[in-house]
């Protein structure tokens, strides 16, 4: 009986670390997220501002 009781002590204590390493990584995860979407939005209005300043350059050079 108190092998099970230790064996269940230590299912326990295992998965509360584990837990615990589970809950760091989802904010870790949460926080590259954040820098992925604010890396894609300077990325998109970058390429927006070029094809803006080429099609410029192309009037401009027609006209």
């Amino acid at each position: 009986m108190e092998l099970i009781a230790e064996k269940l002590s230590d299912h326990n204590a295992r998965l509360e670390s584990l837990e615990k390493y589970e809950k760091k990584q989802n904010g870790s995860l949460q926080r590259m997220e954040t820098k992925v979407d604010k890396l894609l939005y300077w990325l998109l209005a970058s390429t927006f501002t070029i094809v803006m300043f080429l099609i410029g350059l192309l009037v401009k050079l027609k006209g």
